[in-house]
């Protein structure tokens, strides 16, 4: 989100943050995690995304605000063949140095 500073210049917000977000729906067996990692290496995002016992999909972002807003308007689409019922976000403040690319955990 761009905002002026007192000089009437445009300001960009430079603070990464992180969140968590919960996906639930129809997300398991239609390449949910593989979507979710498509749209967050192109945002430039990095974290991580797995799949939840509960059948929901976790995703733990960090980056810019707009950028994680772009991929929470993807992840409410998802891909073909994919419901999406409830997007959940929650924030976990500012990030820590970025420990790397964007990837899908497959541990559950």
């Amino acid at each position: 989100m761009m905002s002026e500073t007192p000089s009437g210049r445009p300001h960009f917000p430079t603070t990464a943050v992180t969140e968590s977000i919960i996906v639930s729906g129809h997300v398991h067996g239609v390449g949910y995690r593989a979507f979710v990692l498509s749209h967050a290496l192109r945002l430039g995002l990095w974290g991580k995304v797995r799949n939840q016992e509960d059948k929901t999909v976790l995703v733990v972002v960090s980056g810019l605000p707009d950028a994680i807003d772009q991929l929470v308007l993807e992840l409410q689409k998802g891909p073909f063949g994919s419901r999406v019922d409830c997007v959940l976000r929650t924030s976990l403040g500012v990030a820590g140095e970025q420990s790397g690319p964007f990837v899908i955990d497959r541990d559950l």
